[in-house]
């Protein structure tokens, strides 16, 4: 009797397929055990891709990634999954796994429908039907485009954070009570030049506890004179042209707290001690190379630079650190979602949502009880009070609010081409990125010398 074959379920789902079509994991999973059991397959493994697109570049399927490697490691004979768009839409990023999958002598499967490889006739099918499954793919990001060109020819919000001192209203952006704050600080910024000052002025004044570095964006946020994603008066202004014009210009007049050189380092201001946690300060070094004298810049405890006390004397690279956070933004990114969604869950308003659905359920039913006769106007005057009244205690009741994940930030973890627009950036542009979705830097783990490992935590802005 011969052995029986290994398979690998693959299975993949995005949010919004799962919504739309009822392509749960569950259910894949389901169909392809039942296939595998049916067919006397050895079950190896389930590589499961939830809220991944299958247009999304391979990197980034962190399950594929696994199942490659397994493949790789002569571990598995067939690969099953329910229909060829869970593999992939894209033709070249197919046939870049299916190079791997020959390699190794894999077969795979799409259980629910039928293709021949072996002839030229079913590997022309396969192509048009990956080419059809891409072509749909692009179709959909075509008309999320149009979609949004309309909302902005309509001058209407689209998504993302809305800045302090708008509300949308209407679909439209709209100053709200917040609105004559911003214009405060925007004079008071004007007046003195300092974002310390205005910061503790803000705080005294108006009790808005703002960090210097959302502060600082702030000021910079072309959206307070009413230009929203590029496009001028696109909603009605709080600050005035020629105040903001001002701001800007002791912006480049002050810069941003580097150093007196003019040296810009990336990371200034948001790498903290593992020690004493104080912030930690850029300094040049240099190092001499085919006979020249070349430049790096690091960071060091800003209390052992001045005041000695502090126990950590080790130095960090900023072109160490830069690598680090770029090839473990995503997987951050994926975990502060993830706490994001546990702490929502976790402030009670899941709980409290589901009580008020359930008393507004009761008023109907006794709506219509009274209104079919079954119960006297009497009674129903009694329970509908009753039943109101812990209605409106639910609804009095606070609960902690807390946001969900930044558009930005969504959009930066979608990004498949983030390294090399990284890189195309100037160094005034990636210390702003860093800083404009970062609020702190902690090292997790520190050993000596330049092959020593260094580990880092990000924590990211609200």
């Amino acid at each position: 009797m011969s052995e029986s074959k290994r398979a690998a379920l693959y299975i993949r789902v995005s949010t919004e397929e799962q919504a739309r079509h009822g392509l749960s994991l569950d259910e894949q999973k389901k169909a392809l055990t039942d296939y595998a059991a049916k067919n006397h397959y050895d079950i190896i493994g389930i590589y499961a891709d939830e809220g991944a697109t299958a247009r999304k570049a391979i990197s980034r399927r962190k399950e594929l990634q696994r199942l490659l490697h397994d493949v790789q490691a002569d571990l598995v004979d067939v690969i099953l999954f329910i229909k060829l768009d869970r593999w992939f839409r894209n033709v070249k990023d197919f046939y870049a796994a299916q190079t791997i999958l020959d390699k190794h002598h894999v077969e795979w499967n799409a259980i629910l429908e039928d293709y021949n490889t072996q002839t030229s006739a079913g590997r022309l099918n396969l192509n048009i039907r990956l080419s059809i499954a891409q072509n749909e793919s692009d179709q959909t990001g075509d008309r999320i485009r149009f979609v949004f060109e309309g909302k902005k020819k309509r001058h209407e919000a689209i998504s993302g954070k809305v800045p302090f001192g708008y509300s949308v209203i209407d679909k439209h952006f709209t100053p709200n009570a917040d609105a004559p704050i911003v214009l405060d600080v925007f004079n008071f910024y004007a007046l003195h030049g300092s974002v310390h000052r205005t910061r503790d002025y803000a705080i005294e004044k108006h009790d808005i506890h703002f960090r210097v570095a959302a502060l600082r964006k702030l000021l910079a946020n072309e959206k307070y004179i009413g230009t929203f994603y590029g496009i001028p008066n696109y909603a009605p202004p709080i600050v005035p042209r020629e105040l903001f014009d001002r701001v800007q210009a002791i912006f480049k007049t002050h810069g941003r707290g580097d150093s007196p050189n003019k040296r810009i380092y990336i990371f200034r201001g948001l790498l903290r001690c593992p020690i004493c946690g104080r912030r930690m300060l850029g300094r040049p070094g240099r190092y001499m190379r085919r006979g020249k004298i070349r430049a790096y810049p690091f960071y060091i405890c800003q209390n052992r630079q001045h005041d000695k006390y502090c126990s950590f004397t080790g130095s960090i690279h900023e072109s160490t650190l830069e690598k680090y956070l770029l090839s473990h933004l995503a997987d951050a990114l994926h975990e502060y979602g993830i706490a994001l969604d546990t702490k929502r869950r976790k402030s009670g308003e899941e709980e409290r949502q589901k009580h008020i659905k359930a008393a507004r359920g009761k008023l109907d039913r006794l709506k219509d009880l009274y209104v079919n006769g079954f119960i006297s106007r009497d009674d129903f005057k009694a329970d509908f009070e009753k039943y109101n009244n812990q209605l409106t205690a639910l609804l009095k009741t606070p609960t902690p609010r807390v946001q969900g994940m930044r558009q930005e930030l969504k959009d930066l973890a979608n990004m498949d081409d983030l390294e090399e627009v990284y890189a195309s950036l100037s160094q005034e542009g990636k210390r702003d990125f860093w800083h404009s979705i970062l609020s702190r830097i902690d090292i997790t783990h520190f050993e000596r010398g330049k092959g020593g490992r260094k580990e880092f935590s990000m924590t990211f802005l609200d």
